[in-house]
C-alpha cells in the first residue's frame, strides 16, 4: 500500500496495513453486526443513536473516540492500528489514528484463523491462494481519524507542514477538538480529492466505501466524539529544567537520597536498566570506558535497575553491575520510578549537581549522543534538542503485533511482552482481544514474555524473534 495513505503521518511512521508479511498495527475491532444499515443511515447522530457503545482509547496520544449505537451495525470494522503518543523528545507533536477496514468480522475471525495456521506451517505448504488472501487482507483499510495535537507553541500548521513537506496536497480538512494539559488536539482528514487517496478508496466494495466515509464525515463533524484524557504514558519524561529527588536503597540495601548521589559531581549520567535487557548489558563496558575520559570533568554514573524489585533479582543485578564501578546502582521503587520517568530501556538521563535534569533525555544504546551531550555540558553549551524526524529518516518505521492465546486458543489480556533489538528494548501489555504492539524501526526483535496474569504459567526461558520483513505472531501461554 502506497505511503502517505494508511495515515496522515505515514510519511513519518511507517504503519504497514497489510496482513501475514504486514499486518494491521493492532486489531481491535470495534463490535459489527452482520447486517449494514443504508450507508447514509451509518454514523447519522440522533438522539436515540448517539447513545455510546464503545469506546477506543489512545492513552498515548491522550484522548478517547466514543463509537455510538449505530456504529455496531457496521458492515466493516473500526479498529485503533496505532496510539504512538510523541513522535520524539522534545518535539511538542503527538499522533493518534484509526482505521477502517472493508472486512466483516467473519472474514476478519476467518483471516485470523489463516494467519495462525500459516504460522505453524512451512512456506512449501502453503497454498498460494491462502498467501494471497494474508497478503491482501488489510489492502481495503483506511484511515477515518488523524489525531494530531500540539503544544509548546507550535502551531498545527507548523506540525503537519513540516512532517508531509512535498506531500502537503495530502493534507485535507483540520478539525480542533479542544485543548488539554497544555496540548491543543486536531482533526487532520486526508485529502479525498488526491489521485493517490482515490485509487485507495477504489478498492473498496461501494458498500463499503461509502461507509468509511460517511465515518471519516462523522468524526470531522462531531467533536463531541473526543474526549480528551491527557497524556498517560509513551514517551514520559523528566522535562529539562526539572528537579530530581527521591529517596531509595541500592541493590545493597542502603539508603540513598537523589541529593547525595547528585552532588558528587558535576554532571551525572542517569542510566535506567533491566536484568533482562542485552543491549543495557551491552553498553557498560562502553559507558564505563567514556567516564574516564572524563576523569577531570567530574563526571558520573548512576543506574537503575527497573526490575530488582527483591533479593534475588538485586543479587542478579549486583552481579552485572560490580565490575564497572559506577557511583551507585538503584533498587526498584515506585519512588524512584515517578522522579526519573521511562517507556523502553537503556534510557539515559543528564543532570546536574543540583539535582535538575540538564538535557533531553534518550532511548536506546547509543554512546555517541551520551559523549555529544557530556561535550556540550562541559563546555556550558545548550546540547541538540530533538526535532520531527524527516520522512526519509523514518522510512522503515513499522508497527510489531504479537497475538497472544491460551491452549484453547482464546486470547489472554494483561501480558507483558518485550521486544528487543540489538539496541534497545520496548514493552507492551496485550488488551482484551490478546494484543500488544510496537511502532517502532524496521529490525529484527527478540520477543519474550515479561509478565503473564495470575492463573497462566510460560516457559520464562522462551523466546522468540521477528526478522525485519515479519510484524506479526502468535505466541501461546498455558492456563493452569
Amino acid at each position: 500500500m502506497k505511503k502517505g495513505i494508511l495515515a496522515l503521518m505515514t510519511a513519518v511512521l511507517l504503519v504497514g496495513c497489510k496482513g501475514y508479511s504486514a499486518p494491521a498495527a493492532s486489531a481491535a475491532p470495534a463490535p459489527a453486526a452482520s447486517e449494514a444499515p443504508a450507508a447514509s443511515e451509518a454514523p447519522e447522530a440522533t438522539a436515540e443513536s448517539s447513545e455510546s457503545i464503545a469506546s477506543l482509547e489512545f492513552p498515548n496520544t491522550g484522548f478517547t473516540i466514543t463509537l455510538t449505537k449505530d456504529m455496531e451495525n457496521l458492515k466493516g470494522l473500526i479498529m485503533q492500528p496505532m496510539d504512538r503518543g510523541e513522535l520524539e523528545f522534545g518535539s511538542g507533536v503527538v499522533f493518534g489514528c484509526a482505521q477502517y477496514l472493508g472486512r466483516t468480522r467473519e472474514e476478519y475471525t476467518e483471516y485470523q484463523k489463516m494467519i495462525q495456521e500459516a504460522e505453524s506451517a512451512k512456506e512449501e505448504e502453503l497454498e498460494q491462494s491462502v498467501l494471497e488472501k494474508i497478503d491482501s487482507f488489510y489492502d481495503v483499510c483506511f484511515p477515518i481519524i488523524n489525531v494530531i495535537g500540539v503544544n509548546g507553541g507550535r502551531s498545527i500548521e507548523d506540525a503537519v507542514y513540516s512532517i508531509f513537506k512535498e506531500n502537503s496536497a495530502l493534507i485535507g480538512k483540520t478539525t480542533e477538538i479542544g485543548e488539554k494539559d497544555g496540548y491543543r488536539y486536531y482533526n487532520v482528514s486526508m485529502n479525498m480529492d488526491t489521485e493517490m487517496v482515490q485509487e485507495e478508496l477504489a478498492k473498496f466494495p461501494d458498500e463499503m466505501k461509502q461507509e468509511c466515509l460517511d465515518l471519516i464525515a462523522y468524526f470531522e463533524e462531531h467533536p463531541e466524539a473526543y474526549t480528551l484524557t491527557g497524556i498517560k504514558s509513551a514517551f514520559q519524561y523528566a522535562p529539562v529544567g526539572s528537579t530530581i529527588s527521591f529517596e531509595g536503597k541500592d541493590i545493597d540495601g542502603n539508603t540513598v537520597t537523589s541529593k547525595d548521589l547528585f552532588a558528587q559531581n558535576d554532571y551525572t549520567v542517569v542510566n535506567v536498566w533491566r536484568t533482562w535487557c542485552k543491549p543495557c548489558v551491552e553498553e557498560f563496558p562502553e559507558l564505563s570506558e567514556l567516564v574516564k575520559e572524563y576523569t577531570d570533568k567530574k563526571i558520573g554514573v548512576v543506574t537503575y535497575c527497573a526490575d530488582a524489585s527483591d533479593e534475588e533479582l538485586c543479587a542478579k543485578a549486583k552481579k552485572i553491575i560490580d565490575p564497572y564501578g559506577f557511583t551507585a546502582t538503584l533498587a526498584y521503587s515506585e519512588e524512584v520510578n515517578r522522579a526519573l520517568p521511562w517507556n523502553a530501556t537503556p534510557f539515559t538521563y543528564f543532570v546536574d549537581k543540583d539535582g535538575k535534569v540538564a538535557a533531553y533525555p534518550y532511548v536506546g544504546k547509543n554512546m555517541e549522543k551520551c559523549r555529544s551531550t557530556l561535550d556540550a555540558l562541559v563546555a556550558g553549551k545548550t546540547p541538540d534538542i530533538p526535532s520531527i524526524p524527516n520522512p526519509t529518516e523514518s522510512d522503515g518505521e513499522k508497527t510489531y503485533t504479537v497475538h497472544v492465546t491460551d491452549q484453547n486458543g482464546d486470547p489472554v489480556n494483561g501480558v507483558v511482552v518485550s521486544f528487543c533489538t540489538e539496541v534497545n528494548c520496548n514493552i507492551a501489555e496485550t488488551d482484551k482481544t490478546g494484543t500488544a504492539s510496537f511502532t517502532g524501526p524496521a529490525y529484527p526483535y527478540h520477543i519474550q514474555f515479561i509478565e503473564v496474569p495470575d492463573g497462566y504459567s510460560y516457559d520464562k526461558d522462551f523466546s522468540a524473534s521477528m526478522n525485519d520483513d515479519e510484524s506479526t505472531m502468535t505466541l501461546t501461554i498455558e492456563k493452569k
